[in-house]
């Protein structure tokens, strides 16, 4: 009901009794059909359920999926995530409650991932990995860190050939002073 009233332009399907169809389908939608899975266990939605979905999308050729847990998390799965398998972009969204806000939170984030090309990962490499920002940050970080020693293990090389090349040159011009004297004396 809730996604019928925040999209009514949109035609909301009941597949539910269907199998291999999962719950609902969106169709006449501005990307094409949107498959959606909504799950109200009293405990973590398991793998197998996922798999189920994932091949529910296989068998209906529909690329875009919404899997919702209203009540429990989903294991292995954030509150909020998406993933693409299979050339399939599945948006995850658990632990919402039953107030139906979970299919709109995670309608509008697929919406947001197509609308940025998420599936063109020539394009867009970094958003179809999925990183979470801290995780970038964390590794860009470690990078600088990396290249701060470098920089600091060149400077310090410079200055010690810097160094060295005048001692060198002190001691050659020693050498040739001492040189110069003994062909004097010859």
């Amino acid at each position: 009901d809730i996604l019928i009233k925040n999209y009514p332009q949109w035609n909301i399907i009941d597949v539910s009794q269907t199998g291999y169809e999962a719950d609902c389908r969106a169709i006449d939608t501005p990307v094409g059909p949107i498959l959606y899975e909504f799950k109200n266990y009293d405990y973590n939605v398991n793998r197998d359920q996922v798999s189920k979905f994932v091949r529910d999308l296989e068998h209906t050729n529909i690329k875009y999926g919404i899997f919702i847990s209203n009540t429990s998390g989903i294991v292995g799965r954030k509150n909020i995530e998406w993933e693409i398998i299979n050339e399939k972009l599945i948006v995850f969204v658990s632990n919402m409650g039953l107030n139906g806000y979970g299919c709109i939170i995670g309608t509008e984030l697929l919406l947001s991932l197509i609308d940025i090309n998420v599936m063109k990962k020539d394009k867009n490499w970094i958003y179809s990995q999925n990183y979470q920002l801290t995780d970038i940050i964390e590794n860009i970080s470690e990078s600088i860190d990396n290249l701060r020693d470098n920089i600091e293990s060149y400077t310090k090389h410079k200055e010690l050939i810097s160094e060295q090349r005048i001692k060198i040159n002190n001691s050659i011009d020693i050498l040739e002073k001492n040189s110069f004297m003994c062909l004097l004396e010859l």
